[in-house]
């Protein structure tokens, strides 16, 4: 998702820049993003190659794992789809219209941004936070249930599609496109 929230910032707010469009952008986008995948991640590594007597992670090693995929993650979306939400309000107030009907139709669209904003952070917490928070319990020996992780693996993948069904959902040129193809298909 921070993936998508980038190149949507880029796209919104930047996409007039000749630099954003063009390929050396996105293949230097991508080297930092595969730079970020294999840095953050080593502090886990680490302990599973590293010969010990124990067998288990250490207790603060599911915190960092709570706090790398859930809390940065989630904070990083929540401040680029406020910036992205404020680049909106701010180009919709540029374009002052004398007509009222114009004006309460830029404000439901910034309106409905907002709401979908909130909804996509609502869901990828509620989808996520519980299976690592369970994980530390777990760690720390207050919750074992092996139920428990089966439901939260169920609602973590049920989450995971919401988003990208929303994703595909709110994506115009996508929705254009199928319904293009299914016209021509029947």
């Amino acid at each position: 998702l921070c993936v998508l929230s980038i190149y949507r910032f880029c796209t919104i707010v930047y996409g007039h820049k000749r630099w954003f469009n063009k390929r050396r952008s996105m293949i230097l986008s991508v080297i930092s993003q595969w730079i970020m995948c294999f840095l953050l991640p080593v502090p886990i590594l680490y302990l599973k190659v590293k010969p010990s007597s124990q067998s288990i992670f250490p207790k603060w090693i599911w915190i960092y794992n709570l706090c790398l995929i859930v809390i940065l993650p989630t904070t990083f979306v929540a401040i680029l789809d406020g910036l992205i939400f404020s680049h909106a309000h701010r180009s919709s107030n540029r374009v002052q219209s004398n007509i009222l009907t114009c004006h309460s139709r830029l404000k439901k669209r910034n309106n409905h941004l907002l709401k979908r904003m909130f909804f996509m952070l609502i869901v990828s917490i509620s989808g996520w936070a519980p299976i690592y928070i369970v994980a530390y319990l777990a760690s720390i020996d207050i919750l074992t249930l092996p139920l428990v992780y089966e439901v939260l693996y169920l609602l973590s993948i049920l989450s995971i599609s919401i988003v990208i069904g929303s994703l595909y959902l709110y994506n115009h040129s996508l929705r254009r496109f199928l319904k293009h193809r299914y016209r021509i298909s029947f």
